[in-house]
């Protein structure tokens, strides 16, 4: 009987049905689904011979944005592929396994070029703000 009464006044108490809606309304955003569907990511191969992405599959927003095309086939820098394997939008094989973020970034920062390292930061920016 104690806790039925407890819970009325409760549920009655102001701000309790603001309180409510508000606890609903984050239960159901960490509910949502995060990233990317996977039949609409973009999906590439690292090829470290010519230290360019392979794209496998080519449909996503991001597809026409980034790389180059050569006989017949999308490539992205490592620098574009990084910010899109970050946004969700790219699955990052490596030796036929998926890459991390964490594995993405030693794949970028493994040469200690710094050039590469301002153009990453540039593009990221960059993406990140919409602008690309």
């Amino acid at each position: 009987f104690g806790m039925a009464e407890r819970r009325l006044r409760t549920d009655s108490a102001p701000g309790a049905h603001a309180q409510k809606e508000a606890l609903q309304d984050l239960t159901r955003r960490l509910d949502a689904l995060r990233g990317r569907l996977r039949k609409l990511m973009l999906v590439g191969e690292w090829q470290p011979q010519e230290s360019l992405v392979q794209l496998s599959t080519t449909h996503g927003a991001d597809s026409h944005v980034f790389g180059l095309w050569r006989d017949g086939n999308l490539f992205l820098r490592l620098e574009e592929a990084l910010c899109l394997v970050e946004d969700g939008t790219l699955l990052l094989m490596h030796e036929r396994a998926p890459c991390s973020v964490q594995a993405a970034h030693s794949l970028l920062f493994e040469s200690h070029n710094i050039q590469n390292l301002n153009v990453y930061l540039v593009l990221r920016s960059l993406h990140r703000n919409g602008f690309v």
